[in-house]
């Protein structure tokens, strides 16, 4: 969680700015699909961090209650 809130948080804001600097220019249409692409990615991530930590977590609890 430390991680997420260090590195995912920070990318997804800096992504939502930077797409509100619109000049309607073709650089800016394609700057603004690798944001939304940066953005997808970064949510996966997210997701997958997450399930990752409620798996790890249960899976610890599983090996400390047979101890």
């Amino acid at each position: 969680m430390v991680r997420k809130k260090r590195e995912l948080e920070p990318l997804q804001k800096l992504v939502d700015e930077c797409k509100m600097v619109a000049d309607g220019s073709p650089q800016n249409e394609t700057f603004n699909q690798v944001l939304d692409d940066i953005n997808l990615y970064s949510t996966k991530a997210d997701k997958l961090l997450t399930k990752v930590l409620e798996i790890e977590s249960t899976w610890l609890g599983n090996l400390i209650q047979r101890i």
